[in-house]
């Protein structure tokens, strides 16, 4: 595999491993007392973290899952739309119910995996049409914070993630593919934050003959309306380093209303502002925390 990002994945996974190594040492006269809670000793409901799920939107938050503690977070229901294709076939694809399960192991790291439940494909070109339904790629992988997972403006994560081939037929390019986030998010004030996320990934090109890199970066502002509305504006680019490969860039608006302290609804949309990106992507979902 002629690719530079697995050896980026190696090498952040040790970066993080050495700087979790680095703070732990530092802090030996002053560690905070949630470090001792793992996911066999839970930390207890009033030291927990204010409740920050992934979604909605194209980035993640950086802070991670209180150890002992779940989340459940799950699109309800997901359609894309991209009338210029791979091959010039105009594609419709349909997501229901695919939840992500993100686990808290320690103070500091969090383990996750996605499980797409049901998809619907359906490619159409002037003299062919195709349409596939049923599981689609698992992901797994894990959330490591760096830096302000308990208090601070800078907070800073690594995500690494695999997706596993586990598609149905004609859903999935039954390969592996390797992923790496680095999201950050400065609090500028209480209620305005910025979020800025680069990535990197192996993926296979269009043709699914070979691996290639794939560079990506997010920058987003979200911003508190009310106590328990969340109003988030993004922008993404993805830059692959297969000639054949076009960049794509996307506009991403969403809002997220905290029903209660551990329930979150939300909703949003990818705009594509170029004709390499799907053209729309309306999604709901819905956040729980236990």
């Amino acid at each position: 595999m002629r690719t530079l990002a697995l050896p980026l994945l190696l090498l952040a996974g040790l970066t993080a491993a050495s700087a979790q190594e680095d703070e732990r040492g530092e802090g030996e006269g002053r560690k905070d007392d949630k470090d001792r809670y793992t996911l066999f000793d839970p930390v207890p409901d009033d030291k927990r973290r204010a409740y920050n799920p992934d979604r909605p939107g194209l980035s993640h938050d950086p802070t991670t899952v209180d150890a002992g503690h779940v989340q459940i977070e799950t699109g309800g229901f997901e359609y894309v739309w991209d009338p210029r294709g791979a091959g010039e076939k105009s594609t419709r694809r349909w997501f229901y119910a695919a939840p992500t399960a993100r686990v808290g192991v320690l103070n500091w790291l969090e383990l996750q995996a996605g499980v797409p439940t049901y998809n619907v494909l359906r490619e159409t070109s002037s003299d062919d049409r195709t349409r596939a339904s049923g599981f689609g790629d698992v992901n797994v992988g894990a959330k490591i914070n760096l830096l302000g997972n308990d208090g601070g403006d800078h907070i800073l994560a690594l995500l690494p993630n695999v997706k596993i081939p586990s598609a149905a037929r004609g859903l999935g390019n039954d390969r592996a593919e390797y992923f790496l986030a680095a999201p950050y998010n400065y609090n500028i004030t209480k209620e305005l934050a910025l979020t800025i996320e680069p990535s990197v990934a192996a993926l296979r090109n269009d043709a699914n003959t070979r691996y290639r890199d794939s560079y990506g970066l997010i920058v987003g502002l979200d911003q508190t309306l009310f106590k328990t509305v969340v109003a988030s504006i993004e922008v993404q680019s993805q830059i692959s380093s297969d000639r054949k490969t076009a960049t794509t860039w996307a506009l991403s608006p969403s809002v997220a209303w905290f029903a209660t302290k551990d329930l979150q609804l939300d909703a949003g949309l990818v705009v594509g502002l170029n004709k390499a990106t799907p053209r729309w992507d309306p999604y709901v979902g819905v956040s729980m925390r236990f």
